[in-house]
């Protein structure tokens, strides 16, 4: 049984602890309702920009790396994991998923996260590393990763390039989704019957290789961009639910204390009535 003083130091321990899990909490909500109001959605512009796509291919104006690829293999496989506390779980379920679709030893793997790079290197498992996602998810954060990725793939370096990350789905759902950066996933143009027997001639100007490199540029951009963003979102939220999830378990431990504590005092009581009533039936006798 442990002693009254030491239940009322617990307690005040975990009522100061309750309180900075609620500041955290309202840190995290403010945080990840900013990162709402700020996100980019792609919507209608990475719709037209598939459509652009489209219509070269279904020219038959460029025969460009950007869109095809004999090969798979080697493939790049980037995972983005998050640096902040609380995270131990989500991260983990990142870096597996990650190393699922390592296939070969020519793969190569790239981390954003030192908390990633921590759990390959316990693997011994050979990376690239790539600073984590920022507080602010900055355009330059993009720009570099998709400079360095592009310019290895158009090397023949890379094959294939897949983006592992959390997808914000609500505060309550992130999935780990896999997606395919390179070669770019083009949406075909819906077949009409007016098109049967129709024969267009594609006029582009400056060049083909122009044209791709520009619509290259702009749709790994937008698409690396709205990827960090959602694997912040994700990261707020997951932390949220723990906290939420921590927060309730420390009320369930407080009322286990709660009710020791009372227990105690109760029988400290009831010892000391049967003591003095004790002590006075002797007296009178």
């Amino acid at each position: 049984m442990r002693s009254i003083a030491r239940l009322k130091n617990d307690l005040s321990f975990n009522k100061t602890l309750e309180e900075m899990i609620d500041i955290l909490k309202i840190t995290t909500a403010v945080q990840l309702r900013r990162l709402q109001d700020e996100r980019k959605r792609e919507g209608r512009f990475l719709s037209q920009l598939h459509d652009s796509f489209s219509i070269l291919k279904k020219g038959k104006a460029v025969n460009h790396p950007f869109f095809q690829r004999d090969r798979e293999e080697p493939c790049c496989i980037v995972v983005i994991t998050s640096d902040e506390g609380f995270l131990g779980e989500l991260n983990s379920l990142l870096m597996n998923t990650a190393l699922k679709e390592k296939n070969s030893g020519n793969d190569t793997l790239i981390v954003l996260g030192e908390r990633g790079a921590n759990y390959l290197d316990g693997l011994q498992e050979p990376y690239l590393f790539f600073s984590g996602i920022g507080e602010k998810v900055e355009s330059s954060e993009a720009d570099n990763l998709k400079r360095y990725l592009s310019e290895k793939y158009l090397k023949g370096q890379f094959n294939r390039v897949l983006i592992v990350y959390a997808e914000f789905v609500s505060i309550s759902v992130q999935q780990i989704k896999v997606h395919m950066l390179l070669p770019v996933p083009v949406l075909e143009l819906p077949f009409s019957p007016e098109d049967a027997g129709r024969k267009e001639e594609i006029i582009i100007e400056p060049s083909s290789e122009a044209i791709i490199e520009g619509l290259m540029n702009l749709n790994l951009n937008y698409t690396i961009y709205n990827i960090f963003y959602s694997s912040k979102l994700s990261e707020f939220s997951a932390r949220l639910m723990h906290l939420e999830k921590s927060s309730q378990e420390l009320v369930c431990i407080n009322r286990k204390l709660f009710l020791e504590y009372y227990k105690n005092l109760h029988f400290i009581a009831d010892k000391r009535i049967r003591e003095v009533l004790a002590a006075r039936t002797l007296i009178r006798k």
